[in-house]
């Protein structure tokens, strides 16, 4: 009785396996095929962008994206070309990241880097690279000024008294 249950069982999902094997054979064929005169990475995102436009579902774009970053997995202007597209078709940055990693594609190679601070290389406040006493604990102005600490016991904190509790 078990072997006949193991058997049917086995029988019933046997069949489904090529049919997602041949699913994710045709979307690469296709993605192949749309870019194969793509001789530049605008070419291969406005491919790419077509085919996401045109997609049905929201998991049939994933399907494109990590069947195209599959294809283009070693070139990493392609790659971008790609996170290009997504971002022009609206798909969200999360998406993106999870087809990536599922095409074995680190996230960074696909989308566009975030920026972080106000892009001229220093820091917010003063124009010195450290920002209003950020890093240090620096007032403003007092950049590269030697920074000592107050002494236990002096009050200097503000509050507590000058000797330390017995236990």
């Amino acid at each position: 009785m078990r072997r006949l249950i193991i058997g049917v069982v086995a029988g019933m999902l046997l069949p489904l396996y090529p049919a997602f094997a041949d699913s994710n054979d045709t979307i690469i064929s296709q993605i192949q095929e749309a870019t194969q005169d793509a001789s530049t990475p605008e070419q291969i995102s406005a491919a790419i962008e077509d085919m996401l436009a045109n997609a049905e579902s929201p998991e049939q774009q994933q399907a494109i994206l990590t069947a195209a970053m599959s294809v283009y997995s070693a070139d990493a202007d392609a790659l971008a070309a790609i996170g290009s597209a997504a971002n022009n078709t609206g798909i969200s940055p999360d998406v993106v990241t999870q087809s990536a990693l599922a095409a074995n594609v680190s996230p960074t190679d696909v989308l566009a880097a975030t920026a972080a601070g106000n892009g001229n290389g220093q820091g917010p406040g003063n124009g010195n690279g450290q920002g209003n006493g950020q890093g240090l604990g620096i007032a403003p102005g007092q950049t590269g000024n030697p920074v000592t600490p107050p002494p236990f016991g002096n009050n200097g904190g503000g509050a507590g008294g000058g000797t330390g509790s017995p236990s």
